[in-house]
């Protein structure tokens, strides 16, 4: 997974994933705190995937994105929004 512009001022986050199936993941956006901000359900079909995420409204800081896929397995990866 990859995050991209990190850091951002935009509005718009983009995860970069590349899927060996189609399959449904839920993204959540949390804070240092560990509280969930904003979560997503997105469909990743098999191969190249990039998820374009609304950050407007986030104020500016380091999150966390946790990424729950294939029966309780999760990825996280940080970002800051500036």
């Amino acid at each position: 997974m990859s995050i991209y512009p990190n850091p951002t001022s935009d509005d718009y986050i983009n995860l970069a994933f590349l899927s060996s199936t189609s399959k449904k993941v839920d993204i959540s956006i949390v804070d240092m705190q560990g509280k969930i901000i904003k979560s997503y359900e997105v469909l990743l079909t098999k191969g190249n995937n990039t998820v374009k995420v609304d950050i407007t409204n986030i104020s500016a800081g380091t999150y966390l994105f946790y990424i729950k896929h294939d029966l309780e397995k999760y990825e996280t990866s940080s970002f800051i929004i500036k």
